[in-house]
């Protein structure tokens, strides 16, 4: 019984930890609004499209999206944060910089149109979006994160410093809040976001912001590809809320089963339990009629029994807790925005388990309650 109980104990504390989980990841959400915003992707490879002409074809595709009824904004994006496309990565240097011996000056990126922040509705911290001027004849730009700016320019603005990315130096001339770019639960990270007009690209996601059914949004963006190139159209859309919620399906994946094994645990420490109280009962019954004979009341009765069921409860769960403990680094890897040593977590099961033994051993304790002294000494 104590086994099963320290089994429950650990299935119901990873379950309890996966559930708060996941409820903090979709109530605090990625760091940008997804809500009423379509993606639609390209790739434009298979049209024979160089990179000079794909960035062309998305700069006047993003334009013609634009001017249709509904739309509120429209940019896009090569790599869709927590998405499974892909992501860029790039190792970078920063003037005036020196990198510890061993740190790793690799940094994630995204190439983005202008309108991005606003379409997605990141704050700008400081400095300002990329904007039409930014092409491939303009001087070389980058927009990096909160993160980054701390990371190398400590107390300082970093708004015209420079950042060697892409093999050329490029000035940084904006500042954004952090985004979750790859997993819910990731760390800080620092991020480098470089602008679409001066990185030849075939492929993009196109971002619409609309006040319009997605379905809608859809119909215009393929005919606004339509109308630049007959050959070409979307190779997937969706809405990015949809995608944000598949991007979660292996947490609720695994919340789902934690729980599922967590209550089929419960149930059988239940059941342990429980038929280890019958059977004692049913070898006490004379005891149990002299105790009642000498005046013991039910209540008493009642105290004994349950007793001996919490008991067992609790040394069980307390191993659990102990076992989960041990076990939380397993589990910080898997969680958001909570502890895996969250103690109401740990204080809700605890009383789940108890209140769970409680029950079990009520059963048996009734029938005992319930014994005849009479009866009783004349068992046997």
């Amino acid at each position: 019984v104590v086994s099963e109980m320290v089994l429950a104990t650990v299935l119901l504390m990873g379950a309890g930890l996966l559930l708060r989980s996941l409820h903090n990841a979709e109530n605090k959400g990625p760091g940008f609004n997804s809500n009423h915003v379509t993606v639609a992707a390209f790739d434009l490879r298979a049209t024979d499209y160089t990179g000079p002409q794909g960035a062309l074809f998305f700069d006047h595709l993003i334009e013609r999206i634009r001017a249709y009824p509904g739309v509120q904004s429209v940019s896009s994006e090569r790599f869709v944060p927590l998405w499974f496309t892909g992501r860029g990565y790039s190792s970078v240097k920063i003037q005036g910089y020196t990198p510890d011996l061993n740190e790793d000056m690799g940094i994630d990126f995204n190439v983005i149109g202008s309108d991005y922040f606003h379409t997605l509705q990141i704050p700008l911290l400081n400095g300002r979006d990329f904007a039409e001027q930014d092409r491939a004849d303009a001087p070389k730009v980058v927009i990096v994160n909160q993160t980054m700016a701390n990371r190398f320019w400590p107390g300082a603005d970093a708004v015209g410093h420079q950042v060697y990315v892409w093999d050329e130096w490029r000035t940084v001339v904006g500042v954004v809040h952090d985004i979750k770019y790859h997993r819910m639960n990731e760390d800080p990270r620092s991020f480098i976001y470089l602008p679409q007009l001066q990185a030849n690209g075939t492929d993009a996601n196109i971002l619409v912001r609309a006040a319009i059914p997605t379905a809608a949004v859809i119909a215009d963006v393929r005919a606004a590809a339509k109308s630049l190139d007959t050959k070409v159209q979307p190779i997937e859309t969706d809405d990015l809320e949809g995608l944000l919620h598949v991007s979660l399906f292996a947490n609720r994946i695994a919340a789902t089963l934690a729980s599922v094994l967590g209550a089929l645990g419960m149930l059988l420490a239940g059941l342990g339990i429980y038929g280890v109280l019958s059977y004692s009962v049913s070898q006490r019954l004379r005891e149990i009629g002299i105790r009642l004979a000498l005046g013991a009341q039910t209540k008493d009765v009642l105290r004994l029994i349950v007793g001996h069921g919490l008991r067992l409860a609790l040394v069980g769960a307390a191993v659990g807790a102990l076992v989960s403990v041990m076990a939380r680094r397993g589990m910080s890897s898997l969680l958001f925005g909570i502890s895996a040593t969250d103690p109401v977590t740990f204080v809700a099961v605890l009383c789940v388990v108890t209140l769970a033994a409680a029950f079990a051993a009520y059963i048996p304790a009734r029938r005992a309650m319930r014994v005849d002294p009479m009866t009783a000494l004349r068992h046997e």
